[in-house]
């Protein structure tokens, strides 16, 4: 599994942003962003005590992702935040699994990136410290196609942890690079969602 390449800071990525306009699509979503992301932080870690052993649980919710890249649309020096939706299973047997997608993202200036971003091959360790570690990692790897055509690969990782006496949420950040080409930038960004 690939290391995950940000910082603690990306946990807050979606608390501490705004929007420089009025753009309708993505800041629809962008909402919904912070809305999932300020019901999961406002409930406390999971204890492990209350985490099953066994079973599975699925979340929906939503993903920031503060890429190095300007898609088409966006101001020619910026950077394009993108907003997408999120959907996780999360297995609790053993070493435990993750598995997901992130699809149908907006960027700014509304416009649309096909594509999806896939989570696999992750695991689950209840017992690690939510306050200094992640419950569960993943790897997050797909291609996002910019309504000018061009192709931006990705390649990275999730980890998050549970928030809510049954385990109600997760949240958590992503990382890795944006590739278009050769040339490719660091991109990072949080998550939410519920069960």
């Amino acid at each position: 599994m690939r290391h995950l390449l940000f910082s603690g800071a990306a946990l807050g990525a979606l608390a501490g942003c705004s929007t420089s306009e009025e753009d309708g699509a993505f800041l629809a979503a962008f909402d919904r962003a912070v809305a999932d992301y300020e019901a999961a932080s406002s409930e406390a870690y999971t204890p492990e005590a209350a985490l099953p052993a066994s079973g599975s649980a699925t979340y929906e919710g939503t993903v920031y992702l503060d890429t190095g890249f300007a898609g088409a649309g966006t101001e020619p020096d910026g950077d394009d935040d993108l907003v997408g939706d999120l959907s996780l299973r999360v297995g609790f047997a053993g070493d435990g699994s993750v598995t997901g997608a992130a699809t149908d993202f907006v960027g700014e200036g509304d416009q649309r990136y096909d594509g999806r971003l896939a989570v696999s091959d992750g695991s689950v360790d209840t017992s690690l410290d939510p306050d200094v570690n992640y419950n569960f990692l993943a790897d997050l790897d797909g291609t996002l196609t910019d309504e000018g055509g061009t192709d931006y690969d990705l390649s990275g990782g999730i980890g998050g942890n549970f928030t809510g006496g049954r385990y109600d949420y997760v949240i958590g950040a992503v990382g890795g690079s944006a590739c278009q080409g050769p040339d490719c930038s660091d991109f990072d960004g949080g998550f939410a969602a519920a069960r």
